[in-house]
């Protein structure tokens, strides 16, 4: 995307779709912003006049990580901005090994990225906005999910790393509704038994809180099962970090876990 004279260029790397056209959305007025989808495909956008790099942690291929490694060689001065679901001291530390500034946790808002782009482009005069419903990224939304299942199905989809989502009913039996391409129909009876399985188990476990999620890891595919609202939510997720992130994801939005 161009934009005027001496507007500097960004570039944002993410795997999802949806993040990136908010991100766009939050930065083109100000920056030339500049669209990637894998770490390959940034390394191709990136140019000499590239001033600052935001980047997805967990992406199909390389990583964040890796990409952020490969910036510090090639593009030194550059400095690179990394997202992720959740940050804890690991993630920083794996960040910070690689090359990176910041860390932001998702979803990446005005509040959280303006002050970046005033401390790394000097963009001084660049204020935060006040905040409408609908310049929110997708996995904001604070709804329960009986009030608004839409909302709920479609912030999970639009994480990264989340592959499809399926709401069903309590029992397992029928799927209530899917964004996307839904989880087979066969799928719905195992994701029932999964849960009355985990619940079954929990007293052993000491988890008198209840159960709050299940997963399980197929190969390099994780399937996720949470308890929310009246039913259950199933996610297939690309690793055990998308996985965790979506955990993350509807905590902080205070969908109800279990």
């Amino acid at each position: 995307m161009s934009g005027g004279p001496g507007r500097l260029p960004v570039l944002v790397v993410d795997d999802s779709a949806g993040t990136l056209t908010y991100l766009q959305r939050l930065l083109a007025p100000h920056v030339d912003v500049q669209l990637a989808r894998t770490a390959p495909e940034a390394l191709q956008v990136l140019s000499p006049g590239t001033a600052l790099v935001v980047t997805d942690l967990h992406m199909p291929g390389p990583s964040g990580l890796e990409l952020t490694a490969e910036l510090r060689r090639r593009a030194p001065d550059v400095p690179v901005v990394m997202m992720t679901g959740v940050v804890d001291e690991f993630v920083q530390q794996e960040a910070a090994a690689a090359g990176a500034r910041d860390v932001l946790r998702k979803p990446v808002t005005a509040a959280k990225l303006y002050p970046l782009l005033r401390e790394y482009l000097g963009l001084t005069d660049l204020e935060v906005p006040p905040l409408e419903d609908d310049d929110l990224p997708p996995a904001t939304t604070t709804h329960h999910p009986a009030m608004d299942l839409p909302g709920l199905l479609s912030g999970v989809r639009a994480l990264g790393g989340v592959q499809a989502v399926t709401y069903y009913a309590a029992d397992g039996a029928r799927t209530v509704s899917s964004v996307g391409a839904p989880l087979p129909a066969e799928l719905a009876g195992f994701v029932h038994a999964a849960g009355e399985a985990a619940r079954g188990g929990a007293p052993f476990l000491g988890a008198a809180g209840g159960v709050r999620a299940v997963q399980v890891e197929y190969l390099d595919r994780v399937l996720l099962v949470v308890p929310v609202g009246d039913g259950l939510l199933a996610a297939l997720t690309r690793d055990a970090a998308s996985a965790s992130t979506v955990k993350a994801w509807l905590r902080s939005a205070q969908f109800t876990l279990g």
